[in-house]
């Protein structure tokens, strides 16, 4: 079971609207760990909270490409197929088992744990390198 979605200052890149969207991601996550704790009504609020926090995450998606276009950065078209995997491969597939499972709290869970384990990596790594604080792999 998940326990927390913490946010770590060292995840902040540098760029306020990026760093903002990374934090309201792991806001959202957070809500979402606790809501699918409550077993009134956690199975509906977490089906609403999964929608909303893919949604966001793409239009992030969207946003930090945006940035990356605007300021030249060389690793753009790598970054974006990172993006796309997670857009069109990783988050649908997510969301079938979700469906299939009618929002167990352990798909849920599942869920959760690997949208954060990638956030979390994909800030150190990847959009970390957008600012040259680390170079990509």
């Amino acid at each position: 079971m998940l326990k927390e979605a913490k946010w770590n200052k060292q995840f902040n890149i540098g760029i306020d609207s990026i760093d903002n969207a990374h934090r309201k991601l792991f806001s959202i996550v957070r809500k979402l760990i606790h809501l699918s704790r409550d077993e009134n009504n956690g199975q509906w609020a977490c089906a609403e909270g999964i929608k909303y926090f893919k949604n966001y995450a793409i239009e992030h998606f969207a946003d930090e490409e945006a940035y990356m276009q605007s300021i030249g950065y060389k690793e753009y078209e790598k970054h974006k197929r990172l993006h796309d995997d997670m857009r069109y491969k990783t988050l649908p597939a997510l969301e079938k088992d979700l469906i299939e499972s009618n929002y167990s709290q352990e798909s849920i869970h599942h869920f959760l744990g690997i949208c954060l384990g990638w956030l979390t990596a994909h800030i150190m790594i990847e959009d970390r390198a957008i600012t040259g604080k680390i170079s990509t792999r």
